[in-house]
């Protein structure tokens, strides 16, 4: 695969990053159509807009590709394989997933699912991102970028759902704390409620105490009265 048509997601350091390049390392797999690219991205150009003059769209884009103009280059792409990296080099990773999608060309299908990986992963869908690698090494098991993105992407999904269990969790917790407060508040409600009903009954009491001793005395008075 020509170099001008690798993706690279990281750059080499002393820990590994997102994922490598976006397409095989195999260099052997050229088709005839990117053998004629590579011919004639060598030739020399007396400037762009003398050398547009002479170029046919599909032409034009991949000039625009190779001067790093990724949108002129989508405008100008009908192959969905190159409209997909080039769409991948403009950070459209939705895109890139759709156009990599209807790459049909026996020659860069792996490749595109590979990419189809690598999209998935920039855009956190690292399930997805799994799915289309191991379909790779399925394919091809001595493909080493899809091994490498592999254990990152199952990396990354482990992170997610600890983080996921970890936050369900803290969730878990403060409902049992608000079910804590709220039974502890009824309680105390209750016991107010409570203590509210006992002083009414005691008032009751106390009236009706008050009540009878009332009668009984306007009762011992109207006994006197009768005798008088």
């Amino acid at each position: 695969m020509n170099r001008m048509w690798k993706i690279f997601l990281k750059k080499r350091a002393t820990q590994h990053l997102p994922v490598r390049h976006a397409t095989s390392t195999t260099t052997c797999r050229r088709t005839t159509l990117l053998k004629t690219y590579s011919l004639l991205l060598l030739m020399p150009f007396a400037g762009v807009s003398q050398a547009n003059w002479f170029l046919n769209p599909e032409q034009q884009a991949a000039e625009d590709y190779r001067q790093g103009h990724y949108e002129a280059a989508v405008e100008g792409f009908k192959d969905p394989y190159r409209r997909g990296v080039a769409h991948y080099r403009t950070g459209d990773y939705e895109q890139a997933i759709q156009d990599f999608k209807q790459v049909e060309r026996p020659s860069v299908k792996q490749d595109a699912q590979y990419n189809l990986g690598n999209s998935y992963y920039r855009l956190g869908d690292y399930q997805q991102a799994i799915d289309n690698y191991e379909s790779v090494l399925e394919q091809d098991p001595d493909h080493a970028d899809a091994r490498h993105n592999l254990a990152l992407a199952r990396e990354k999904l482990a992170q997610e759902e600890a983080a996921k269990d970890q936050e369900e969790e803290q969730e878990k917790q403060q409902e049992e704390q608000q079910d804590q407060q709220q039974s502890g508040q009824q309680e105390q409600q209750e016991q107010q409620d409570q203590q509210q009903s006992g002083q009414q009954e005691q008032q009751d009491q106390q009236q009706s105490g008050q009540q009878e001793q009332q009668d009984q005395q306007q009762s011992g008075q109207q006994e006197q009265q009768d005798q008088q």
